[in-house]
């Protein structure tokens, strides 16, 4: 199914809404990671390093897996994702503003 640009850019918006708990909703990471993953699917870099970063962190509703944060990370960089690429080089977990 085609899915459009704006369409992508929406379900960032909704998982960046709750990662951070901000426009109304609670923050929860199990409903971010359902966003981000949509549009990683579409290989939407900012998303995927988003997807790195819940599960690095956890939190409510998902638990913490370095080892799948470490495989989004890497994914990220292979989409151009400078946050990713520099996570992976030094090891300092970089949380991006809206």
């Amino acid at each position: 199914m085609f899915e459009s640009k704006k369409t992508i850019e929406m379900w960032v918006s909704c998982g960046d809404d709750y990662f951070y708990g901000i426009n109304g909703e609670k923050k929860d990471m199990e409903m971010a990671v359902s966003f981000y993953e949509k549009a990683a699917k579409k290989k939407h870099a900012r998303a995927t390093f988003m997807l790195g970063l819940c599960y690095e962190l956890g939190g409510k509703g998902l638990k913490k897996d370095l080892k799948t944060a470490e495989a989004w990370y890497q994914q990220a960089a292979e989409y151009g994702d400078e946050d990713a690429k520099k996570r992976l080089e030094t090891g300092e977990t970089i949380v991006p503003y809206v």
